[in-house]
């Protein structure tokens, strides 16, 4: 998600973005049964008020990385707003840090404003004891922090082994699933719709719709992928994978498809590596797939193939370069590479007029 937070309605959302907001507020709701009952309050539907769920997510916002953190915020916030209460209101500006009365003394700003600083100072210091921690084995990551980044060759091809021997139904169907978004990069989700066709040049190509293409985070609706560099076997995987997440899709499947790939693949990457903090996911193809494609393209050009508006997002949140390990036989399409240059030559306008609005002259 970009820096700036935003509540309410605005920018446009998904529907599924949306339906997420949601699941994330029911299950704050959940965390403020929980932390009542440890604490041997009585409960009731009476106590769960928008202001216990506030207090839940401070309480608990520590716990969490940065970015789960800041979507649960952004996912509180947007539910909140939609409550018509004035309790609902005022637990919102007290999420927001602003006041929900609009004449306070100076007396009650400061007040607020040193109540919310030491909180963040408290986020801050006990996210650093956790990090410490972790990095000393002492403690687990949680949430995205579990999520590998990366697997090493014979590691995937150990992995590839027991999915394929896998007495499962979705066991050969998890293994296809990764190595086609291996070879290709695709969000899990963006299987659903995706399609091989045929460019102008008459190539082989995988037309994607970009996942998370509001808001100008992505540099169109669509993006082409060549598929003509690569091996009949390494297509066929891909025709394959293709076939199978529309079926599902046609059926409104996908996630049941999804669910039990998902739910084989943690089983399976706990038994393989119980002792490992970091488990592969089916998103860990994609990272795998940015870490070769950034040995082999430009920042623009890996842009194109991920779907990104901006060239800075895969270097910062995707796999590394050092952990490549493989070639790379798709390559974007001409018509992507021109689009998200584009793109970024106005972000680099853009931040510059701001550097010169605020009188920072580019220096800073």
């Amino acid at each position: 998600m970009d820096d700036v937070e935003t509540y309410g309605n605005e920018p446009s959302k998904t529907e599924d973005t949306l339906a997420l907001y949601k699941r994330i507020f029911q299950r704050l709701k959940t965390f403020t049964k929980d932390d009542l009952a440890r604490l041997g309050e009585p409960f009731s539907e009476d106590v769960l008020t928008p202001f216990a769920v506030v207090h839940t997510f401070r309480e608990r916002e520590a716990s969490w990385s940065k970015s789960t953190a800041k979507l649960y915020r952004v996912a509180l916030a947007y539910c909140l707003t939609n409550i018509d209460s004035r309790d609902a209101y005022e637990a919102s500006c007290w999420l927001r840090k602003v006041d929900a009365d609009e004449c306070i003394d100076d007396e009650r700003r400061i007040k607020r404003e040193r109540e919310h600083q030491a909180h963040a100072e408290r986020v801050k210091r006990t996210r650093k004891e956790r990090l410490a921690a972790m990095a000393a084995g002492d403690e687990r990551p949680r949430t995205s922090g579990q999520k590998a980044k990366r697997l090493s060759a014979s590691d995937l091809s150990r992995l590839m082994d027991v999915l394929q021997r896998s007495c499962s139904k979705w066991g050969a169907i998890t293994a296809i699933w990764i190595y086609a978004g291996y070879l290709t990069g695709l969000r899990p989700s963006e299987w659903a719709t995706a399609k091989v066709g045929v460019d102008e040049k008459g190539r082989p190509v995988l037309i994607v719709s970009n996942g998370k293409a509001t808001n100008g985070r992505a540099f169109g609706e669509h993006r082409h992928i060549a598929l003509d560099k690569l091996s009949d076997r390494e297509r066929s995987c891909i025709e394959a994978q293709v076939r199978t997440a529309n079926e599902y899709e046609t059926h409104h499947d996908f996630g049941v498809l999804y669910d039990g790939c998902r739910m084989l693949l943690h089983a399976i990457t706990r038994r393989l590596w119980p002792n490992r903090t970091h488990h592969p996911t089916l998103y860990t193809a994609r990272h795998m797939f940015a870490s070769n494609a950034k040995q082999v393209f430009s920042k623009i050009e890996v842009a194109a193939l991920m779907g990104h508006a901006s060239q800075r997002t895969a270097a910062l949140h995707y796999g590394k370069r050092r952990y490549a390990n493989g070639g790379l036989n798709v390559h974007p399409s001409e018509a992507d590479v021109i689009a998200v240059a584009a793109i970024n030559r106005k972000l680099a306008l853009d931040s510059k007029d701001k550097r010169n609005a605020n009188g920072t002259g580019g220096y800073q």
